[in-house]
């Protein structure tokens, strides 16, 4: 099995990178080979909203290594993410890369089905609640289901190696990225049994994640997710293949139907 790891931290002497360089040493025993990339090696430029990937179906015309690093992640059998924790979220640079969003669609088809994790790092047990669920969009939308999902703890470089049991963890998400079974029951727990969020909007008595709009009803021990809702989650084949030849396609005849209207008011309130 192929494996890369993508390193989402610009410091390659960091927590992250030591991360990264656990997986390696336990990746032979899985007979996994490891490739890691770092995303500070790859130039990725902001969405300008054109929308000609996916109206025209063009290749995006802004100059960078999108491509080149999607292609990459695409021609492995597994994918790990790891990222520092930023102000309770991922770094800037790898949300530029998930907001090239519109060109997901033909890698996701491709990778539909295969297995991905991720492990953020965070200083502060206080301060990391956005992470997960973001780096697990990421994985989602190319079409990864998530294996694993946790997190580490440490604030200088090389801090994460003082609590022991933190190789143990990382060489656990080998072993189910290998060994994942699908759900095929319901889940009682306190976090998303899909993007592993632990940040829920309430709603008729129970809860919803705004992550991959699955519901759960709340119990003492924690939120019971019905197998039904997992398997329903936003990011489905289904649902995906929905959102961008339904809803974002459709925007365009949408578009052109409002176009009078939005003119007149701009010049009533312009």
């Amino acid at each position: 099995m192929k494996l890369l790891t993508l390193v989402a931290s610009k410091r390659r002497k960091g927590n992250s990178a030591i991360t990264a360089k656990l997986i390696e040493k336990f990746a032979p025993k899985y007979e996994i080979t490891v490739s890691t990339e770092y995303l500070d090696d790859y130039e990725m430029l902001e969405c300008d909203g054109c929308m000609s990937c996916v109206l025209k179906n063009k290749r995006c015309h802004l100059d960078d290594d999108f491509y080149s690093l999607i292609d990459k992640i695409s021609s492995n059998d597994l994918f790990v993410i790891v990222a520092p924790t930023y102000v309770l979220s991922i770094p800037g640079a790898l949300k530029t890369f998930l907001d090239r969003f519109l060109l997901f669609l033909p890698y996701y088809r491709t990778n539909y089905g295969k297995l991905g994790g991720s492990i953020g790092i965070s200083s502060l047990k206080d301060w990391q609640h956005f992470e997960l669920p973001f780096l697990n969009i990421m994985l989602l939308s190319l079409g990864f289901n998530v294996a694993d999902s946790f997190m580490l703890y440490g604030a200088g470089p090389g801090e994460v190696l003082l609590n022991n049991k933190n190789e143990k963890r990382v060489e656990e998400m080998l072993f189910n990225l290998l060994n994942k079974q699908d759900l095929n029951d319901s889940v009682i727990s306190d976090k998303c049994p899909v993007c592993y969020s632990s940040v829920f909007e309430y709603s008729d008595g129970g809860v919803i994640c705004p992550f991959c709009r699955i519901k759960a009803k709340r119990r003492n021990d924690g939120f019971l997710f019905e197998l039904n809702e997992i398997r329903n989650h936003r990011f489905t084949k289904m649902k995906i293949e929905e959102h961008f030849t339904g809803w974002i396609m459709g925007t365009k005849d949408m578009f052109r139907k409002n176009l009078r209207a939005v003119l007149k008011k701009k010049r009533e309130i312009l």
